[in-house]
């Protein structure tokens, strides 16, 4: 499971963590861009816009992108004290 370290906790951090493993994970399955949005029920210009971090990612589309790619998508919240 690959987290975001606490000091760039970030959206634009998660986001491009996450962005770099939806990639990673294509690759591996070999999914294309047109499959994964099929699969998501996403446009292909949604996939595009995503994978160059032109779209503002929500943690709806993200869970839509991790089950069609087979892979568990999880938030974890603590208080920092």
């Amino acid at each position: 499971m690959a987290t975001v370290p606490k000091q760039t906790c970030g959206k634009e951090a998660i986001v491009r963590e996450f962005v770099r493993l939806m990639d990673r994970e294509m690759r591996l399955q070999g999914v294309n861009h047109a499959e994964l949005a099929k699969r998501a029920g996403l446009t292909r210009q949604a996939i595009y816009k995503i994978l160059g971090g032109k779209s503002n990612l929500s943690f709806e589309t993200a869970s839509r992108i991790g089950k069609a790619l087979g892979i568990e998508i999880q938030l974890s919240v603590a208080a920092d004290r």
